[in-house]
């Protein structure tokens, strides 16, 4: 019985920390202007926040996009399922929520990392393809 319990628990646990994001399709407008920054910036600094679980991210902004003005964008993040792990030095595509200055990060946004052939995953030809296609909506409008 303790055994039973223990999984259960123990499933239940997984699934309410695990990230579940829907498909990402091609980028529309209506996409735009659900998030509150959107820029490609490199990453110039990380470090591991007070509470433990989170980071905060300063990246140095290349080309904004919208509502990423100012030349460093600070980024909040975890290092749970949802959360993405900065390191310095790497350029990302941004499509962060939350009131600035501090954006969120979440895995869930269309964000991406430009360097994407560091990526190890069989789906590294698709997430080239659409990251060429939001860069080229995002520069068209």
């Amino acid at each position: 019985m303790r055994a039973i319990l223990f999984l259960t628990f123990s499933l239940t646990y997984a699934q309410i920390l695990a990230c579940s994001c829907p498909g990402i399709n091609r980028i529309t407008q209506k996409d735009v202007d659900f998030y509150k920054a959107i820029f490609v910036g490199v990453v110039i600094e990380v470090e591991r926040m007070e509470t433990g679980r989170y980071f905060q991210a300063k990246l140095l902004v290349g080309e904004h996009f919208k509502g990423a003005e100012e030349d460093t964008i600070t980024l909040i993040t975890s290092e749970g399922g949802c959360g993405y792990l900065l390191e310095k030095g790497e350029a990302w595509l941004i499509f962060a929520a939350g009131p600035g200055p501090f954006f969120e990060l979440h895995r869930c946004s269309r964000s991406m990392r430009l360097n994407i052939d560091t990526y190890v995953i069989p789906k590294q030809d698709k997430m080239r393809l659409r990251l060429q296609e939001d860069l080229e909506f995002l520069r068209k409008n």
